[in-house]
């Protein structure tokens, strides 16, 4: 079966879908914003760490960073995509779960 739309039903369904789309991209901020350059206290503050665990973390290699001659500094997005590697996703089914554990 194959249906037929007039131009304005699909310019209709366009325009109710980017209407309906707009809160959800209303709170995305743009690619500049978030590849801002972060100094290690603005990256503790963002991370809710202290300095030093940021600067042994560099130390180690375990976080994202680069180095402006001496100045070690970060990208917010390498930074934010770092962070989802420790993402853990959440149960979607409570009893489920509870069945895997023999409760």
């Amino acid at each position: 079966m194959k249906t037929e739309l007039e131009v304005t039903d699909i310019q209709a369904i366009a325009a109710a879908v980017a209407e309906f789309m707009k809160p959800q991209f209303a709170n995305l901020k743009t690619g500049e914003a978030d590849d801002r350059i972060m100094g290690v206290p603005e990256l503790s503050e963002y991370l809710g760490m202290s300095d030093k665990w940021v600067y042994d973390q560099t130390a180690q290699n375990r976080i994202p960073f680069f180095k402006l001659g001496s100045i070690t500094k970060f990208r917010k997005s390498e930074i934010d995509k770092w962070m989802r590697k420790f993402d853990t996703p959440a149960v979607g089914n409570p009893s489920a779960l509870k069945k895997l554990v023999g409760r």
